[in-house]
């Protein structure tokens, strides 16, 4: 790597994705004792070439990867009650993965644009809106002139403003996604967990946006506040009110469909409309509980449904337009075709997207 210095948080990076502690790192490294390891990691010494090559060979990536010349972020910070059970080696893996993501994306935008259809998303604090998360997502669905009623598809929505979603499969069904706002002269990005359903997803989606909207500071009320904001753009209590003249789990199952909605997202809805009693609420939960449905919902929405189109087409434009092999975003990325963190070879063939890319002089 001529004229590059290696960069001790990639080696961080790489270690946390492969979900290793300093020690299992540094005892696969042949030649490499856990002293000097640990050295090269806090960048209190550079590696030698021979070095460098064993400690890509260890942790499988290749060499070029180690000498990108980007920063490890704070992880975010998470407020989630069902967050707090996430190991923090799980966690610091998911978010080591997310990285690698974010830095592909970064090095693939460096050539690309992306033009939007609508405006990025504001900052715009509930105090700034009418004093609720609700006002916000109200404000924001007009901000971006959707029509009153269900949302067809909120990743399509998010991309048409600029915001790339990056779903991968975290490993653990106790974390849904989480997000980032605009750093390195990206878009925002929003990581997801492909292993949920995409009635929850679509939720999930719309939470991480709340934040980006909302939370320039985290602040522990800021879950409890994206809840509330993603299920206002997600179900409009104005728009869905004459809709819930029943509520029951019969009825509300027929209401998914339409608005691409869990059913117990939508008996939550009926009870902030005060369709439902606190104890008839109770009561519809423990019968979510008795079909089965708190787990696996009937009537899964379609498997197109909610398909990101942003990094396949920066996949696309690479290997189209700026005639890129596989191998070379091999190497661009440094990490192999078929490791579980790779962008290559491209993704499924997306239907073409809201957004337009431009190839950059």
């Amino acid at each position: 790597m001529r004229n590059k210095a290696f960069n001790s948080d990639m080696l961080l990076i790489a270690r946390s994705a492969r979900g290793l502690s300093q020690e299992e790192a540094a005892s696969r490294v042949r030649g490499l004792s856990q002293p000097t390891y640990s050295r090269i990691e806090a960048g209190l010494r550079a590696p030698s070439l021979d070095e460098v090559e064993a400690i890509s060979a260890a942790l499988e990536f290749k060499t070029s990867f180690f000498f990108h010349p980007f920063q490890r972020r704070q992880m975010p910070v998470l407020f989630h009650r069902k967050r707090q059970k996430l190991a923090t080696r799980d966690w610091e893996r998911i978010f080591a993965r997310s990285e690698i993501r974010r830095i592909c994306v970064s090095l693939m935008m460096r050539s690309i644009r992306l033009t939007q259809k609508r405006p990025s998303p504001p900052l715009l604090e509930p105090v700034e809106a009418g004093g609720t998360a609700a006002a916000v997502a109200t404000a924001l669905r007009q901000l971006w002139l959707l029509p009153r009623g269900p949302v067809p598809d909120v990743t399509r929505l998010l991309e048409s403003a600029g915001i790339v979603v990056i779903p991968f499969d975290f490993g653990t069904d106790l974390l849904d996604g989480f997000s980032e706002r605009v750093q390195d002269d990206l878009p925002p990005l929003i990581f997801v967990n492909s292993r949920q359903p995409k009635d929850r997803l679509r939720f999930t989606l719309l939470h991480e946006l709340g934040h980006i909207v909302m939370h320039r500071i985290p602040r522990p009320e800021m879950e409890e506040e994206a809840n509330e904001f993603a299920a206002e753009f997600l179900l409009p209590q104005e728009d869905i009110r004459s809709d819930l003249y029943s509520t029951s789990l019969d009825h509300l199952v027929l209401l998914k469909p339409k608005w691409k909605a869990s059913v117990a997202s939508l008996v939550m809805c009926a009870r902030k409309l005060n369709r439902l009693s606190p104890a008839e609420y109770e009561a519809r939960f423990r019968d979510l509980s008795r079909r089965g449905w708190r787990t696996r919902e009937p009537f899964p929405l379609p498997d197109d449904l909610e398909t990101p189109r942003i990094v396949p087409q920066l996949i696309a434009a690479h290997t189209g337009p700026l005639e890129f092999s596989p191998d070379e975003l091999v190497r661009l990325f440094g990490v192999e075709a078929d490791d579980p963190e790779s962008l290559v070879p491209p993704l499924p063939t997306a239907p073409e997207p809201k957004l337009r890319l431009v190839i950059s002089n």
